[in-house]
């Protein structure tokens, strides 16, 4: 057997078995307290799906869940797996077939904040002819908020850096972002980058992939930077970081400087110090 662990498609020889959606976020405040996974089998062999759940603690840089184990969930708060249930703990689905799996919420005992699991679809080839004999795992996400108003969106950003040599201006800046809530929260928001005279040569938008930080984690983000000009001068520049977040917009912001040689070409700039060398040498010499 082959073990694989995908987190959206497990391809065998012929084409794929896949999840559909790979992420399902309910706000229990306006949504129904039940979230539908759609499993279609695009191979030649007939398959059977296991269900379960898994807890999930925290999503690293590239996305991916941290999961935890059943006996650390029993000590987690924000936890889903124990509140949840499935209509079918198992489905058989026959070739070019898709079917519906629903997640069951019991929202009455679901405590205010944030709930994060991964469901988890473990793949077991039926049919014992074929080239291939599959036995992977799909991994899908289900996040839900409780709390109506009464959840707590709170946050900080924190090392607000750019990325890129001294001889370069900056090509992005990262940052990071502590969530300090009882909700997961996906911020938004704008990099400005000034000159000495306070004018914008240059700005950055937060967060294009609209990337998620859990409840009492920290995530970094990187921000690309878009120069407003195509010549920019050396010299002092002001970052100013602005970010908004959760359902009602809050914001927070952090502003530092650096030194940059701007957009000038390094032959240019290393001859640009040559000469002041040499002319500070000379009126030194005169003096």
């Amino acid at each position: 057997f082959l073990i694989f662990n995908f987190p959206s498609a497990v391809q065998s020889a012929e084409n794929t078995i896949s999840v559909s959606p790979q992420l399902v976020q309910l706000d229990l405040a306006t949504d129904k307290s039940e979230a539908e996974y759609y499993y279609t089998n695009s191979t030649s062999q007939t398959i059977e799906l296991t269900l379960t759940m898994n807890d999930v603690k925290e999503l690293e840089d590239r996305g991916v869940p941290g999961l935890i184990s059943p006996q650390e969930s029993k000590n987690y708060k924000y936890g889903l797996s124990s509140w949840a249930k499935f209509s079918n703990n198992s489905i058989v689905i026959a070739p070019n077939e898709t079917k519906k799996v629903i997640v069951f919420i019991d929202a009455q005992r679901l405590s205010i904040g944030g709930h994060y699991a991964s469901v988890l679809a473990e793949v077991k080839q039926i049919d014992k002819k074929g080239p291939v004999k599959l036995r992977a795992i799909l991994s899908s996400l289900l996040f839900v908020r409780q709390g109506n108003g009464s959840e707590t969106e709170e946050a900080k950003v924190t090392d607000l850096k750019s990325e890129g040599s001294f001889l370069e201006f900056p090509y992005s800046f990262t940052f990071r972002l502590n969530n300090t809530g009882n909700v997961d929260l996906t911020p938004h928001g704008r990099l400005s980058i000034k000159d000495s005279f306070g004018r914008e040569v240059a700005f950055g938008i937060v967060n294009e992939d609209s990337l998620i930080a859990l409840p009492e984690s920290i995530r970094k983000y990187t921000t690309k930077v878009k120069n407003k000009q195509s010549f920019i001068m050396p010299g002092l520049y002001t970052t100013t970081l602005t970010v908004k977040y959760g359902k009602k917009k809050l914001g927070t912001s952090l502003t530092t400087t650096f030194i940059s040689t701007g957009s000038v070409p390094r032959p240019l700039f290393a001859i640009g110090i040559i000469v002041i060398v040499l002319l500070v040498a000379g009126l030194d010499r005169k003096s």
